[in-house]
């Protein structure tokens, strides 16, 4: 028969989560790894265009349109 004590109960509680964590850290790892490169290579295929206000043409509103004319 089993005799369960208070430090054989702690020792268990403080284990399970730590080796959790160590258990997964080699997959966490390689998804973060997956992530970046995911990230980088949106980066070269789709790369951000910087637009600046003069790029913009102004324009009167046409009247005959019923959008938003200000």
């Amino acid at each position: 028969m089993w005799k369960t004590t208070v430090s054989d109960v702690l020792a268990h509680e403080i284990n399970n989560p730590v080796s959790f964590i160590y258990g997964n850290l080699q997959y966490t790892d390689d998804y973060i790894q997956q992530l970046l490169l995911l990230i980088k290579l949106s980066a070269i295929a789709m790369p951000i265009v910087k637009i600046s206000a003069s790029s913009f043409s102004t324009h009167k509103c046409d009247r005959t349109y019923r959008g938003n004319c200000a």
